[in-house]
């Protein structure tokens, strides 16, 4: 059983560390008019629908934790990474239009 379990928990582990920065990031989740539940909610139901396709191109878990502690801050960077990226992009359209 934990030969099965294990991998689709790393998964979804990864997957969430991020999606969960990324939308923590995006410009119409980002305001203070949605609540802080409502983003968590939203990145827990996308991550979960995320990881059955992401399942099959998944890394393999690592030994140590100081490992897996490096593997989940370098997801979370990627994430914040692409958040800003959409970020600068809609404030350039915001700028450009205006």
């Amino acid at each position: 059983m934990n030969e099965l379990l294990y991998p689709l928990l790393w998964t979804f582990i990864c997957v969430l560390s991020r999606v969960g920065p990324l939308l923590v990031m995006m410009p119409p989740i980002r305001g203070s008019s949605v609540p802080m539940q409502v983003r968590a909610y939203l990145a827990l139901g996308l991550s979960t629908s995320i990881t059955p396709l992401a399942l099959s191109n998944a890394s393999v878990m690592p030994g140590s934790l100081t490992e897996i502690i490096i593997a989940v801050a370098l997801e979370m960077m990627l994430g914040m990474m692409l958040g800003g990226v959409v970020t600068l992009l809609i404030s350039g359209l915001q700028m450009g239009a205006q």
